[in-house]
Formats: C-alpha cells, sequence, structure tokens
C-alpha cells in the first residue's frame, strides 16, 4: 500500500500500461490531469480507448516503439493534443518510458513518468517571439532599401 500513496503523491505523473493494447493499470492524479480524464475513465481500459485523441501522435509511437524494443525512450517537448473541458488542447510533455518484459518474446508492462512542461515551452516561445520579429523586420528593412536602391538606380541617368 504505501508504494501505490507514494505514487500518487508523487509531484510527475505516473502511469503503467500493460500489454499491447496498453491497458491502464496504474495512474496517479498528475497523469489523470494530463490527459484530463477521470481515473474511472482511465483505469482497466485501452490506453487508446480511453483517450482516443493520442491515436497517431508522437506519444504513441513512442510507446510503440518501447513495447517493440524494450529499450528505455525518452520524449522531450512532446506536442500532445488532449481533450480538456470538451476542447482539444495541445500540451508539451516530456517523459521517461520503460518497460518490464514477462517473457524473452515481449514486453508486457510499460511504465511512463511525464511531466507537462507547456507552461516552460510557451514562455520560452513568447521570449524569443521579440527576437524573432525584430529579426522579420530587420529583414523587411533590409529588403525595402535594396527595393529603394534599384529603383533609384533604375532611375538615375
Amino acid at each position: 500500500m504505501p508504494r501505490i500513496d507514494l505514487v500518487e503523491r508523487a509531484p510527475v505523473a505516473i502511469f503503467a500500461l500493460w500489454g499491447p493494447e496498453y491497458v491502464v493499470v496504474l495512474v496517479n492524479r498528475l497523469a489523470c490531469a494530463l490527459w484530463g480524464r477521470l481515473l474511472p475513465e482511465l483505469l482497466g481500459r485501452p490506453l487508446l480507448a480511453a483517450v482516443p485523441e493520442l491515436r497517431g501522435q508522437a506519444f504513441e509511437t513512442l510507446l510503440a516503439a518501447e513495447l517493440t524494443s524494450g529499450a528505455a525512450a525518452e520524449g522531450t517537448e512532446l506536442p500532445v493534443v488532449v481533450g480538456r473541458a470538451g476542447q482539444a488542447q495541445t500540451r508539451y510533455w516530456t517523459c521517461r518510458v520503460t518497460s518490464r518484459r514477462d517473457s524473452p518474446t515481449g514486453v508486457t508492462e510499460i511504465g511512463v513518468v511525464a511531466v507537462d512542461v507547456t507552461d516552460q515551452w510557451e514562455a520560452r516561445r513568447q521570449s524569443t517571439a521579440p527576437v524573432e520579429a525584430d529579426a522579420r523586420r530587420r529583414q523587411e528593412v533590409h529588403e525595402a532599401l535594396q527595393t529603394g536602391a534599384a529603383l533609384l538606380a533604375a532611375a538615375a541617368p
């Protein structure tokens, strides 16, 4: 029992999936929040049935690679579209995926630790936006100067 309490209180999202259908066998409150789902909507259900918007996204690809290779994998700032309050939202997750093999022929359990890094991603994007806008403006000014110079040269006797 104490281990489950530690998982629940962890400052990161933690969940475990079983088999090729990724049945959710363990999920903490932060993982529920990442997906915008309640515990009963996830526990004991195949992940992609409970959170169908994950289909075809980089996160599903990461899980599939782990299932087939068994080698630990990491995803950094993976864009993940999830439904929250009835609306699709793009969030960015950094996660570590590990597995446990039940037999030499296959992975049966996948463990995931994930952190929603959307706030950091957006802050970094906004802090570089003025720099990028300034660079675009400099380029526009440079092009205008070149065009003006070309017009002056063409108008010169």
